[in-house]
């Protein structure tokens, strides 16, 4: 039996709602410190545009990331690759988003500091 389609089966909807989720959280939240960042480069009213653009952006990653990882999926023959491959996936696209999410943050601050000195 090929579990492959079993695996799409659970991680495409996972995927996505963990991506959807993470982008909503870090949409909503992370509007404090672009304002802060933007205000300081008198910017204000690039607030909106910039973090919908970030939003955007950070979908149109992990969704490519997605389609592209179960693209190059090897056939899954047992239950106990299909597991060891859902846990390495998810692993993966956690990693990314975590990665993403330090790169922006990391940006922002550095513009912060930037203007401040």
């Amino acid at each position: 039996m090929n579990y492959n389609l079993l695996s799409y089966l659970v991680y495409l909807p996972f995927s996505a709602l963990l991506t959807w989720w993470v982008g909503k959280e870090l949409y909503s939240n992370g509007r404090d410190l672009l304002e802060e960042v933007l205000s300081k480069y008198a910017l204000v009213n690039w607030l909106d545009p910039v973090n919908k653009s970030l939003l955007t952006g950070y979908y149109l990653i992990n969704i490519g990331y997605v389609f592209n990882v179960t693209y190059q999926w090897e056939p899954l023959s047992v239950p106990y690759h299909m597991v060891s491959s859902l846990t390495s996936q998810f692993g993966s696209i956690l990693f990314i988003l975590g990665a993403l999410h330090i790169v922006n943050v990391l940006l922002l601050l550095w513009l912060n500091y930037r203007k401040t000195s």
